[in-house]
């Protein structure tokens, strides 16, 4: 019974590793297949990149809140050439409280 198990495993796991490599090879031939367009067309070949906003998470979180003064938000860089806006004071702090 253990031996049927574990050649029920090895299966499944091969079948997995089968899956994984043919979905690489599809993705494969795609791309080759757009590399192959772009050189016919003249056109550059681009890259498949992954582009992300290294700021989205912060912005979801309670770091990019609006502020309740200026209704910037909390952690944005001034305009370059302004003038740099009132400090807030420590009472202005909500999360911390001191010892």
């Amino acid at each position: 019974m253990l031996m049927v198990l574990r050649l029920v495993l090895v299966a499944v796991g091969a079948v997995l590793a089968l899956a994984v490599l043919c979905g690489v090879f599809v993705l494969f031939l795609v791309w080759a297949v757009k590399r192959a367009w772009a050189r016919v067309t003249g056109r550059p070949v681009a890259p498949w990149v992954l582009r992300t906003d290294p700021l989205a998470v912060w912005r979801q979180t309670a770091g990019f809140r609006r502020g309740a003064a200026g209704g910037e938000p909390v952690g944005s860089p001034s305009p370059p050439g302004s003038a740099p806006g009132p400090r807030k004071s420590l009472g202005d702090v909500s999360d911390v409280t001191p010892k």
